[in-house]
């Protein structure tokens, strides 16, 4: 029990030496860094505060659909340094529940949907915590290609009278 509690903390650590760390680094496009520019330390506070109650308490289909919400402006009422201290925060939500889910455990949908987005958190938008997640889901791909292409040469044999229908071949319609 105790390390599965240091282990929680040491990720709660982790996630939000990440959030700071994107926060003073160069990499992030303009509008999130005109965004860190205008936050103060308790409005920082706070949306990291938000980022672990959304990605403990949301399902990955509400994360996302609340994501595009404000990424692609479909708020009304919202300021523009609102809509973008909630789409910072909702992809650094997405970001910190995969890493805690693990990649490995993740549904295919929610893999569509990550690999949807991920380029342009990475390339676009600059947030370098995303590239850990891009290059878990580019091993995986390799791995799943790999497994694929062993499962293409099994053959399946087995003894019967008829020896035209001693080998199946698997993948033969």
């Amino acid at each position: 029990m105790v390390s599965a509690v240091a282990e929680h903390s040491t990720i709660n650590e982790m996630t939000t030496q990440l959030v700071f760390s994107d926060m003073a680094c160069d990499s992030l496009c303009d509008r999130f860094k005109l965004l860190f520019e205008i936050l103060t330390p308790e409005q920082n506070e706070v949306m990291t505060n938000d980022m672990y109650v959304l990605a403990n308490e949301y399902s990955f289909n509400l994360l996302f659909f609340n994501y595009e919400i404000f990424r692609y402006g479909y708020c009304n009422g919202y300021s523009v340094f609102e809509r973008l201290r909630h789409e910072y925060t909702y992809i650094m939500a997405i970001i910190y529940k995969v890493r805690i889910t693990g990649i490995q455990y993740l549904s295919q949908p929610v893999i569509d949907w990550l690999l949807l987005y991920i380029d342009d958190w990475c390339l676009r938008d600059g947030i370098s915590v995303a590239w850990d997640v891009a290059e878990e889901l580019y091993e995986m791909a390799l791995n799943r290609e790999r497994l694929e292409e062993e499962n293409e040469e099994y053959v399946f044999h087995w003894e019967c009278e008829d020896s035209s229908l001693t080998e199946l071949d698997l993948n033969k319609p």
